[in-house]
């Protein structure tokens, strides 16, 4: 039974599922339409419903990816609007005023029954979201169920844009849709080389460890960088094999 499991607003799920989307039709994507930002995601999604309204894929961009990822991986709790149940759970999002935590305000903005944005807005449990990083580390496949290609996650995880891009951080560099810790020593992490992942907006935050078949995820639902660094350390230290 899953219906006490907290849902939580999770934008770091729909910058990768986006991407991911991107990569059914990514052959038809001009070299302008490659980047790091949330608009070249958009414009990912963009490209995804040109083949919706061509006919070349069926139904809009949540049906997508509801039949090409969330279904096959059996992750029944993500979702871009939940239903009256799945809102019983939602899990409520903070932001800092003044020292203290308050509710934030229209927590919904990048959500919608009708809009659904390529570069966030996903709702989903910590049960889906590790699903979905585990078939990551398992170089694109879970429970004999194939997402994608091992060669396709080999390219998600590749350095694409270095960290000597101006407003990067040093040892950091990025792959298709995540973020990918080339330097340990220069990004000061313990996490390990080739390590890669995102960070959403309201909080959340997941990486994937090739090194040590590893996946993490916090779901904090409110968005401080010291936290995500504490976490990552944390995780990385109770690792001993």
């Amino acid at each position: 039974m899953r219906t006490n499991v907290a849902v939580t607003r999770t934008l770091a799920l729909g910058f990768v599922a986006a991407m991911l989307a991107g990569a059914a039709v990514a052959e038809t994507a001009a070299p302008e339409d490659v980047g790091l930002s949330s608009e070249r995601l958009e414009r990912i999604g963009e490209l995804v419903d040109r083949h919706i309204e061509a006919g070349d894929i069926a139904g809009a961009v949540d049906e997508f990816l509801r039949e090409r990822v969330f279904g096959p991986l059996g992750m029944t709790d993500t979702t871009f609007w939940p239903t009256a149940a799945q809102r019983e759970r939602l899990a409520s999002s903070y932001v800092s005023r003044d020292g203290e935590l308050v509710p934030r305000p229209n927590p919904d903005s990048m959500s919608g029954e009708r809009y659904f944005s390529a570069a966030g807005g996903l709702m989903t449990t910590a049960e889906d979201y590790a699903r979905f990083a585990m078939m990551l580390a398992n170089d694109g496949e879970l429970d004999g169920v194939r997402i994608l290609s091992p060669r396709s996650v080999e390219m998600m995880r590749s350095i694409f844009v270095p960290d000597t891009l101006p407003g990067r951080q040093p040892g950091e560099a990025f792959g298709l849709g995540v973020r990918v810790i080339e330097n340990p020593a220069e990004r000061r992490t313990w996490l390990s080389e080739g390590s890669f992942g995102w960070s959403g907006a309201y909080g959340t935050h997941f990486w994937v460890s090739p090194r040590e078949r590893l996946v993490a995820i916090l779901l904090a639902q409110t968005s401080v960088r010291p936290l995500l660094d504490d976490f990552e350390t944390a995780v990385m230290q109770a690792v001993v094999d």
